[in-house]
Protein backbone atom coordinates (compact mmCIF):
# COMPACT_ATOMS: atom_id res chain seq x y z
CA UNK A 1 0.00 0.00 0.00
CA UNK A 2 2.79 2.63 0.87
CA UNK A 3 4.74 1.76 -2.46
CA UNK A 4 1.24 2.05 -4.12
CA UNK A 5 0.27 5.49 -2.59
CA UNK A 6 4.26 6.84 -3.61
CA UNK A 7 3.66 6.01 -6.92
CA UNK A 8 0.35 7.40 -7.72
CA UNK A 9 1.70 10.49 -5.14
CA UNK A 10 4.72 10.75 -7.89
CA UNK A 11 2.30 10.46 -10.90
CA UNK A 12 0.15 12.58 -9.81
CA UNK A 13 2.68 15.78 -9.41
CA UNK A 14 4.09 14.98 -12.75
CA UNK A 15 0.68 14.56 -14.82
CA UNK A 16 -0.16 18.39 -12.90
CA UNK A 17 2.88 20.13 -14.72
CA UNK A 18 2.38 20.95 -18.28
CA UNK A 19 4.35 18.84 -21.43
CA UNK A 20 4.94 22.65 -22.16
CA UNK A 21 6.87 22.83 -18.81
CA UNK A 22 9.31 20.07 -19.76
CA UNK A 23 11.02 21.54 -22.39
CA UNK A 24 9.92 25.80 -22.86
CA UNK A 25 12.23 26.55 -19.39
CA UNK A 26 14.11 29.22 -17.54
CA UNK A 27 17.50 29.24 -16.91
CA UNK A 28 17.84 25.89 -15.88
CA UNK A 29 18.63 26.80 -12.06
CA UNK A 30 16.31 29.49 -11.41
CA UNK A 31 14.32 27.45 -9.10
CA UNK A 32 17.75 26.12 -7.38
CA UNK A 33 18.85 28.49 -4.97
CA UNK A 34 21.66 26.99 -2.63
CA UNK A 35 19.72 23.89 -1.81
CA UNK A 36 18.17 22.24 1.69
CA UNK A 37 20.71 20.87 4.83
CA UNK A 38 22.05 18.14 4.29
CA UNK A 39 20.48 16.55 7.30
CA UNK A 40 19.48 12.59 7.54
CA UNK A 41 17.16 11.13 10.44
CA UNK A 42 18.80 11.08 13.81
CA UNK A 43 15.87 9.54 15.09
CA UNK A 44 16.53 6.72 17.99
CA UNK A 45 14.95 3.57 15.28
CA UNK A 46 14.87 5.25 12.14
CA UNK A 47 18.96 6.09 12.49
CA UNK A 48 20.03 2.20 12.68
CA UNK A 49 19.50 1.64 9.02
CA UNK A 50 19.50 3.48 5.77
CA UNK A 51 17.91 7.06 6.55
CA UNK A 52 16.76 8.36 3.03
CA UNK A 53 18.51 11.34 2.26
CA UNK A 54 16.52 14.28 0.70
CA UNK A 55 17.59 14.69 -2.72
CA UNK A 56 16.21 17.97 -4.58
CA UNK A 57 16.55 19.22 -8.09
CA UNK A 58 20.20 20.77 -7.72
CA UNK A 59 21.54 18.77 -5.87
CA UNK A 60 24.07 18.45 -8.19
CA UNK A 61 25.42 20.43 -10.98
CA UNK A 62 26.27 19.86 -14.08
CA UNK A 63 30.03 19.12 -15.07
CA UNK A 64 31.12 19.62 -11.30
CA UNK A 65 32.63 17.40 -8.99
CA UNK A 66 31.66 18.00 -5.60
CA UNK A 67 33.28 16.83 -2.18
CA UNK A 68 30.76 16.96 0.61
CA UNK A 69 31.64 16.42 4.64
CA UNK A 70 29.43 17.05 6.96
CA UNK A 71 28.79 15.90 10.97
CA UNK A 72 25.86 15.76 13.07
CA UNK A 73 25.76 15.41 16.81
CA UNK A 74 22.60 14.60 18.54
CA UNK A 75 21.36 14.17 21.50
CA UNK A 76 18.83 11.20 22.81
CA UNK A 77 16.21 11.01 25.31
CA UNK A 78 13.69 8.85 25.59
CA UNK A 79 11.84 7.96 28.83
CA UNK A 80 8.73 5.97 28.64
CA UNK A 81 7.17 2.64 30.37
CA UNK A 82 8.77 0.64 27.84
CA UNK A 83 12.36 1.85 26.90
CA UNK A 84 14.74 4.72 28.54
CA UNK A 85 17.32 5.97 25.89
CA UNK A 86 19.97 8.14 27.44
CA UNK A 87 23.04 8.99 25.12
CA UNK A 88 24.48 10.99 22.24
CA UNK A 89 25.29 9.78 18.67
CA UNK A 90 27.80 11.48 16.17
CA UNK A 91 26.40 11.15 12.42
CA UNK A 92 29.42 11.42 9.85
CA UNK A 93 29.58 11.86 6.22
CA UNK A 94 31.44 11.59 3.29
CA UNK A 95 30.19 11.89 -0.24
CA UNK A 96 31.82 12.72 -3.63
CA UNK A 97 29.34 13.62 -6.28
CA UNK A 98 29.15 14.71 -10.24
CA UNK A 99 26.90 16.51 -12.47
CA UNK A 100 26.52 14.46 -16.12
CA UNK A 101 24.72 17.02 -17.49
CA UNK A 102 21.76 19.31 -16.69
CA UNK A 103 19.29 16.22 -15.68
CA UNK A 104 21.96 13.28 -14.14
CA UNK A 105 23.84 13.87 -11.30
CA UNK A 106 25.49 10.72 -9.28
CA UNK A 107 27.21 10.51 -6.10
CA UNK A 108 28.95 8.23 -3.65
CA UNK A 109 28.88 8.33 0.26
CA UNK A 110 30.15 6.72 2.90
CA UNK A 111 27.88 7.32 6.18
CA UNK A 112 29.27 6.59 10.06
CA UNK A 113 27.27 6.65 13.41
CA UNK A 114 28.75 6.93 16.41
CA UNK A 115 27.66 6.19 20.17
CA UNK A 116 29.06 7.21 23.62
CA UNK A 117 27.81 9.22 26.68
CA UNK A 118 26.26 12.42 26.84
CA UNK A 119 28.10 15.83 27.17
CA UNK A 120 25.64 17.83 25.87
CA UNK A 121 23.09 17.56 29.16
CA UNK A 122 24.52 20.70 30.82
CA UNK A 123 23.72 22.53 27.88
CA UNK A 124 20.65 21.47 27.43
CA UNK A 125 18.35 21.40 30.01
CA UNK A 126 19.73 25.20 30.17
CA UNK A 127 18.24 25.83 26.49
CA UNK A 128 14.79 23.95 27.20
CA UNK A 129 14.97 26.09 31.03
CA UNK A 130 15.45 29.68 28.86
CA UNK A 131 12.67 28.65 26.06
CA UNK A 132 9.78 27.27 28.50
CA UNK A 133 10.37 23.41 27.41
CA UNK A 134 9.56 20.56 29.42
CA UNK A 135 12.37 18.57 30.29
CA UNK A 136 10.53 15.13 30.14
CA UNK A 137 11.70 13.83 32.95
CA UNK A 138 15.69 14.68 32.16
CA UNK A 139 16.44 16.44 35.28
CA UNK A 140 15.49 13.84 37.65
CA UNK A 141 18.24 11.61 36.43
CA UNK A 142 22.17 11.95 36.52
CA UNK A 143 23.95 13.50 33.65
CA UNK A 144 26.00 12.68 31.11
CA UNK A 145 25.12 9.55 31.05
CA UNK A 146 25.13 6.39 28.18
CA UNK A 147 22.67 3.31 28.59
CA UNK A 148 19.79 1.96 27.49
CA UNK A 149 17.17 0.23 29.51
CA UNK A 150 14.00 -2.08 28.31
CA UNK A 151 10.87 -2.82 31.13
CA UNK A 152 8.12 -5.50 30.68
CA UNK A 153 4.59 -4.70 31.15
CA UNK A 154 5.21 -4.91 34.86
CA UNK A 155 8.18 -2.02 34.22
CA UNK A 156 10.71 -4.44 35.62
CA UNK A 157 14.38 -4.12 34.14
CA UNK A 158 14.41 -7.22 31.36
CA UNK A 159 17.64 -5.38 29.50
CA UNK A 160 20.19 -2.72 30.49
CA UNK A 161 23.40 -2.03 29.50
CA UNK A 162 26.18 1.29 29.28
CA UNK A 163 27.66 -0.27 26.59
CA UNK A 164 26.43 1.56 23.03
CA UNK A 165 29.18 0.15 20.62
CA UNK A 166 26.68 -2.37 19.15
CA UNK A 167 24.59 0.30 17.91
CA UNK A 168 27.25 1.48 15.92
CA UNK A 169 26.81 1.33 12.29
CA UNK A 170 28.28 2.42 8.86
CA UNK A 171 27.60 1.80 5.06
CA UNK A 172 28.33 2.94 1.37
CA UNK A 173 25.79 4.59 -0.86
CA UNK A 174 25.05 4.65 -4.59
CA UNK A 175 22.78 8.07 -5.30
CA UNK A 176 21.36 8.78 -8.69
CA UNK A 177 19.24 11.04 -9.65
CA UNK A 178 17.28 12.52 -13.26
CA UNK A 179 15.74 16.17 -13.21
CA UNK A 180 12.31 15.21 -14.95
CA UNK A 181 11.57 19.22 -15.84
CA UNK A 182 14.05 22.16 -14.32
CA UNK A 183 10.61 24.00 -13.76
CA UNK A 184 9.57 27.85 -14.69
CA UNK A 185 8.57 30.80 -12.79
CA UNK A 186 5.34 29.22 -12.52
CA UNK A 187 6.24 25.28 -11.97
CA UNK A 188 8.85 24.04 -9.88
CA UNK A 189 11.70 21.84 -11.00
CA UNK A 190 11.21 18.19 -10.21
CA UNK A 191 13.65 15.17 -9.94
CA UNK A 192 13.40 11.65 -9.20
CA UNK A 193 16.09 10.19 -7.06
CA UNK A 194 17.37 6.22 -6.02
CA UNK A 195 19.67 5.00 -3.59
CA UNK A 196 21.42 2.19 -2.80
CA UNK A 197 22.74 1.38 0.75
CA UNK A 198 25.33 -1.95 1.47
CA UNK A 199 25.75 -2.07 5.24
CA UNK A 200 29.23 -2.25 6.23
CA UNK A 201 29.10 -2.33 9.68
CA UNK A 202 25.89 -2.92 10.62
CA UNK A 203 24.28 -2.76 14.13
CA UNK A 204 23.51 -5.99 16.22
CA UNK A 205 21.36 -8.03 14.35
CA UNK A 206 19.22 -11.22 13.79
CA UNK A 207 19.69 -11.02 10.14
CA UNK A 208 23.28 -9.29 9.62
CA UNK A 209 23.24 -11.25 6.39
CA UNK A 210 20.77 -8.62 4.60
CA UNK A 211 22.70 -5.52 5.01
CA UNK A 212 21.24 -3.95 1.70
CA UNK A 213 18.98 -1.28 1.81
CA UNK A 214 17.00 0.54 -1.20
CA UNK A 215 15.24 4.38 -1.34
CA UNK A 216 13.03 6.15 -3.78
CA UNK A 217 12.37 9.44 -3.92
CA UNK A 218 10.95 12.55 -5.75
CA UNK A 219 11.83 15.80 -4.91
CA UNK A 220 10.73 19.35 -5.94
CA UNK A 221 12.49 22.63 -5.71
CA UNK A 222 10.33 26.66 -6.46
CA UNK A 223 11.14 29.75 -6.35
CA UNK A 224 8.56 32.06 -5.72
CA UNK A 225 10.10 35.57 -5.45
CA UNK A 226 13.68 37.26 -5.83
CA UNK A 227 14.96 35.56 -2.36
CA UNK A 228 12.25 32.76 -1.19
CA UNK A 229 12.43 29.04 -2.36
CA UNK A 230 10.52 25.64 -1.03
CA UNK A 231 12.33 22.80 -1.35
CA UNK A 232 10.58 19.49 -0.50
CA UNK A 233 11.40 15.31 -0.96
CA UNK A 234 8.77 12.53 -0.50
CA UNK A 235 10.89 8.89 -0.12
CA UNK A 236 10.45 5.44 0.06
CA UNK A 237 12.80 3.25 1.94
CA UNK A 238 12.78 -0.84 1.65
CA UNK A 239 15.03 -2.67 4.26
CA UNK A 240 17.42 -5.48 4.29
CA UNK A 241 17.71 -5.94 8.40
CA UNK A 242 14.31 -6.40 9.79
CA UNK A 243 15.11 -8.06 13.35
CA UNK A 244 17.45 -6.16 15.73
CA UNK A 245 18.04 -6.05 19.67
CA UNK A 246 14.83 -8.78 19.90
CA UNK A 247 12.90 -6.21 18.51
CA UNK A 248 10.82 -6.50 14.92
CA UNK A 249 11.49 -3.29 12.60
CA UNK A 250 9.34 -2.65 9.60
CA UNK A 251 10.96 -3.56 6.45
CA UNK A 252 10.15 -0.38 4.58
CA UNK A 253 8.97 3.46 5.77
CA UNK A 254 7.88 6.33 3.60
CA UNK A 255 10.27 10.18 5.01
CA UNK A 256 9.02 13.71 3.69
CA UNK A 257 10.78 16.64 3.74
CA UNK A 258 9.77 20.35 4.21
CA UNK A 259 12.17 23.21 3.43
CA UNK A 260 11.69 26.96 3.37
CA UNK A 261 14.41 29.19 2.54
CA UNK A 262 15.44 32.93 2.75
CA UNK A 263 18.06 34.21 0.53
CA UNK A 264 19.01 37.35 2.34
CA UNK A 265 22.47 37.43 0.24
CA UNK A 266 22.88 35.70 -3.15
CA UNK A 267 25.49 33.75 -0.80
CA UNK A 268 23.80 33.16 2.13
CA UNK A 269 20.65 31.25 2.94
CA UNK A 270 18.94 30.97 5.88
CA UNK A 271 16.69 28.02 6.19
CA UNK A 272 13.87 26.60 7.85
CA UNK A 273 13.97 22.18 7.76
CA UNK A 274 11.29 19.53 8.86
CA UNK A 275 11.74 16.01 8.33
CA UNK A 276 8.96 13.43 8.99
CA UNK A 277 10.08 9.59 9.53
CA UNK A 278 7.59 6.74 9.53
CA UNK A 279 7.92 4.66 12.50
CA UNK A 280 9.71 1.52 11.89
CA UNK A 281 10.07 -0.39 15.27
CA UNK A 282 6.56 -2.45 15.48
CA UNK A 283 4.67 -2.91 18.38
CA UNK A 284 7.25 -0.92 20.85
CA UNK A 285 5.28 2.06 22.34
CA UNK A 286 6.51 5.22 21.42
CA UNK A 287 9.29 3.88 19.61
CA UNK A 288 6.49 3.29 16.82
CA UNK A 289 5.30 6.38 16.60
CA UNK A 290 6.45 8.87 13.77
CA UNK A 291 9.21 11.11 14.15
CA UNK A 292 9.23 14.58 13.84
CA UNK A 293 12.56 17.07 13.53
CA UNK A 294 12.91 20.64 12.39
CA UNK A 295 16.46 22.10 11.96
CA UNK A 296 17.30 26.00 11.66
CA UNK A 297 20.14 27.03 10.44
CA UNK A 298 22.03 28.73 7.52
CA UNK A 299 23.92 28.02 4.18
CA UNK A 300 26.87 30.42 3.33
CA UNK A 301 29.32 30.30 0.00
CA UNK A 302 32.09 31.40 0.52
CA UNK A 303 34.49 33.59 -2.94
CA UNK A 304 36.05 29.59 -3.40
CA UNK A 305 32.49 28.62 -4.03
CA UNK A 306 33.11 26.19 -1.06
CA UNK A 307 29.47 26.30 1.11
CA UNK A 308 29.05 25.97 4.85
CA UNK A 309 26.19 24.96 6.23
CA UNK A 310 25.10 24.85 10.13
CA UNK A 311 22.08 23.80 12.17
CA UNK A 312 20.59 23.61 15.12
CA UNK A 313 18.22 20.33 15.76
CA UNK A 314 15.42 20.48 17.82
CA UNK A 315 11.99 18.24 18.73
CA UNK A 316 9.19 20.62 19.80
CA UNK A 317 6.49 18.09 18.21
CA UNK A 318 6.97 14.97 20.34
CA UNK A 319 9.55 13.93 22.89
CA UNK A 320 9.77 10.29 21.80
CA UNK A 321 11.71 8.49 19.49
CA UNK A 322 12.80 12.16 17.99
CA UNK A 323 16.49 13.50 18.54
CA UNK A 324 16.01 16.15 22.07
CA UNK A 325 18.82 18.23 20.53
CA UNK A 326 21.57 18.40 17.84
CA UNK A 327 24.71 20.42 16.11
CA UNK A 328 25.19 19.89 12.28
CA UNK A 329 27.77 21.36 10.23
CA UNK A 330 29.09 20.71 6.83
CA UNK A 331 31.04 21.29 4.21
CA UNK A 332 30.57 21.43 0.27
CA UNK A 333 33.51 21.94 -1.95
CA UNK A 334 33.54 22.26 -5.94
CA UNK A 335 36.60 21.11 -8.60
Amino acid sequence: MRQLLLLLSVLSIILTVPINSFSSEENFDYNYGLGILQLRSQSPAQSLRLTMPSIIPGAFKPGILGVHFGTTWTNVWVDSSEVSLDYEMLDTHVAVSYGINKRIGLCVAFDQRNYFGGAMDNFIQGFHDFFGIDQNGRDKIDRNLSRIIRYDDQGNIIFETDNLNYLENNGISLIAQYILSHGTTRWPAIGVSGVLRYGVNTASSEDNHEPLDWSIGIGLSKRWADTWYTYSHLGYTSYGQTEMFGLEFKDDAISFMLAFAWQWKPYFSILFQYLFSEGVVKDFGSLSDPSHEMDLGFKWQLSSGSIVEFALIENVITFDNSPDFGLHLALAHPF
